[in-house]
């Protein structure tokens, strides 16, 4: 890297003149006797807090091959939404943090910006919706959540709208579930409810609070979970079971190996007055009758505590649970939250506790021939089926159960 290059990237980081930056390598060089200007360049990015050792030439990876295991990426994306910048307090006083969605053709990635660059690039509008902005040196870090962000340090370069790049994002308008895909954007469709889990508050990277809801939804081609974020959870207060919906500008994700469909700020959701056929109207399955990537509802009894797994560094915990419901033993994944309302205890525990083998061999006593109703994605593996948990009961509702069993007989005698 010549004296040049090291030039650009400290007016780049800091917003200063080329004449600033002269006038600060002359002071270092009547400071420290026989200095270079290359010299005075490493100390003075050291004192503005800039890492110069930045490689443009590195490798761009796609946003759908950003992994935690990665420190810094070089990456081009197209902005999709510029969220509010907010004030947080902080014992050494406040700050200001803004984030916004970066997306190319592979996936979608929230940028993180702090303090004086939420003023440099938001607030004064150099980044725009719907701008491509290539990042040098972006920080890759995992949320609280287990997602993966990216965030803009002292280190990074970013350039917005370079010259030769353009993006396409794959968009889903007016689909059936069947023909989602992963990364899918802009996605449109219309289903039934078959339903609602409950709704809880989620922290977000910047301390404020906010709702969250999963919902199952069915059309007359599959199943497939949406999260709800948002106003839109307001909007699903008002609706219930069995009611048909629009979903407006959501996007596909995979999270533990499956695909979801999300729907947060970017997207809405609304009351739809037509009444739509669907593949499935009954969420409740035997075992042995489930396929693999079908979401359903299964009731058996627990007969066994299995393994568990905990990665403190990525804040994950999971456990396995055998189930049986008469038709076949099936393995319950349990991850994170779902994990400590199973097990009762803290997922802080969880994670950091060291005596984790004697609390689980506990509640494995407790929970061993209990019945239980789980709502979960069913996955086919070598050694038999396995079911991702999204929620469970342990308070089985024995009038809505038979209820249940006499509507499922009228459906299959055909009576009304």
């Amino acid at each position: 890297m010549n004296i040049e290059d090291l030039i650009n990237i400290i007016i780049e980081r800091c917003n200063i003149s080329r004449e600033d930056v002269y006038k600060l390598i002359e002071e270092k060089k009547r400071k420290f006797k026989f200095l270079t200007d290359e010299g005075a360049l490493y100390l003075i990015a050291n004192e503005l807090g800039i890492n110069l050792f930045v490689s443009e030439r590195s490798k761009d990876v796609k946003i759908g091959e950003i992994t935690s295991d990665r420190s810094y990426v070089n990456v081009v994306g197209k902005v999709l939404k510029i969220f509010q910048p907010k004030i947080f307090e902080r014992k050494s006083g406040s700050g200001k943090v803004c984030s916004l969605i970066l997306a190319d053709n592979t996936g979608r990635i929230r940028l993180v910006f702090w303090n004086k660059d939420v003023e440099k690039y938001i607030e004064s509008e150099n980044i725009k919706e719907g701008d491509i902005i290539k990042l040098i040196n972006a920080a890759v870090k995992e949320n609280k959540f287990g997602d993966v962000e990216l965030h803009v340090t002292n280190s990074t370069i970013i350039k917005i709208n370079p010259e030769g790049i353009d993006i396409n994002i794959p968009v889903g308008e007016n689909v059936k579930i069947s023909q989602l895909s992963s990364n899918m954007f802009n996605v449109t469709l219309i289903a039934k409810i078959l339903k609602i889990l409950p709704i809880r508050e989620v922290q977000r990277v910047d301390g404020s609070v906010t709702k969250v809801a999963n919902v199952i939804i069915a059309d007359d081609t599959g199943k497939i979970r949406l999260s709800l974020w948002d106003e839109n959870v307001e909007v699903l207060k008002k609706l219930r079971e069995g009611e048909t919906i629009k979903i407006i500008n959501a996007y596909v994700r995979e999270r533990f190996g499956e695909k979801e469909l999300v729907l947060g700020k970017l997207g809405k959701l609304i009351p739809y007055e037509k009444d739509i056929e669907i593949k499935e109207k009954n969420l409740r399955k035997n075992i042995i009758e489930l396929k693999d990537g079908e979401i359903a509802e299964v009731k058996g009894i627990i007969v066994d505590v299995r393994n568990y797994k905990r990665i403190p560094e990525k804040n994950l915990f999971l456990i396995n649970v055998l189930l049986d419901d008469s038709t076949e033993v099936a393995r319950l994944v349990f991850f994170n939250r779902v994990a400590e309302d199973l097990l009762n205890v803290p997922l802080e525990e969880l994670l950091e506790s060291e005596n984790i083998d004697e609390i689980i061999e506990e509640k494995k006593q407790e929970l061993i021939g209990k019945e239980i109703i789980v709502i979960g994605r069913c996955k086919e593996t070598e050694y038999g089926k396995d079911i991702t948990v999204d929620i469970f009961s342990f308070n089985i509702d024995y009038v809505k159960e038979l209820n249940n069993l006499i509507n499922e007989a009228k459906n299959l005698l055909n009576i009304k």
